[in-house]
């Protein structure tokens, strides 16, 4: 690989060191559905630069955007990385790309297990088309469907809470022996609890109240309004 992009030596070792560490960087925010990693000069600068004991970077030694680009370069060379546009960043002065996506290759130099990667790609690709992932989020599949599941579980809960509170509001006005009282009732709650009545015309919201009355079997002999 290193002769197919027109390198016969070995890298020094101070370059070595950088692309090993770059290379984990790149792997460890990995989208795995899509190989794409997000790049942030500053902070991949500042991840990639020598730290003192208080995980200050040290001054003089730090990791420039222009060093990054042409470690990138030679990722490309070695197709280990996508070709990537090539953007001027106004502030480093730098072309460093806002994302690069993996190769196949560079999980295989990192001796990943391929099978494993792809069938793991396939589960997130499934899980993004069901809404159980969000695009570029960094979470297993197995966590985020966890999540899903206790937020269904969550919302049925709610849903039940809210249904038994009404149910009991509504029972409430059940023991009520005029009608007029009991129709003032849940009209009164309906505009304290449902933002939405607001827009509705006079009739509509007469038929909604009577709709609740029906509901809670409290009024069949009324006939609806209109």
């Amino acid at each position: 690989m290193r002769t197919n992009a027109g390198r016969e030596r070995d890298f020094r070792q101070e370059r070595q060191h950088l692309l090993d560490a770059l290379a984990v960087l790149l792997v460890s925010g990995c989208d795995i559905a899509t190989f794409n990693v997000a790049l942030n000069s500053s902070q991949i600068c500042k991840a990639l630069s020598p730290k003192d004991s208080r995980g200050e970077v040290i001054p003089g030694e730090e990791v420039t955007p222009s060093r990054i680009c042409r470690a990138l370069d030679l990722f490309e060379n070695y197709g280990i990385i996508e070709p990537y546009m090539r953007r001027l960043d106004p502030y480093t002065k730098t072309y460093l790309p806002r994302h690069v996506t993996l190769t196949e290759q560079f999980f295989k130099l990192l001796q990943v297990n391929l099978d494993l990667l792809f069938k793991e790609r396939e589960e997130r690709l499934r899980a993004l088309a069901e809404g159980i992932l969000a695009p570029g989020e960094v979470m297993s599949v197995k966590a985020a469907r966890q999540r899903f599941f206790d937020e269904k579980v969550a919302q049925a809960l709610k849903v039940r809470r809210e249904r038994a509170i009404e149910q009991k509001r509504l029972s409430r006005i059940a023991r009520s022996t005029q009608l007029d009282d009991r129709q003032f009732q849940i009209a009164a709650w309906l505009i304290n609890t449902r933002p939405e009545v607001s827009g509705m015309t006079p009739d509509d919201f007469e038929l909604l109240v009577y709709h609740y009355l029906r509901q809670i079997k409290l009024n069949f002999d009324a006939e609806p309004p209109g």
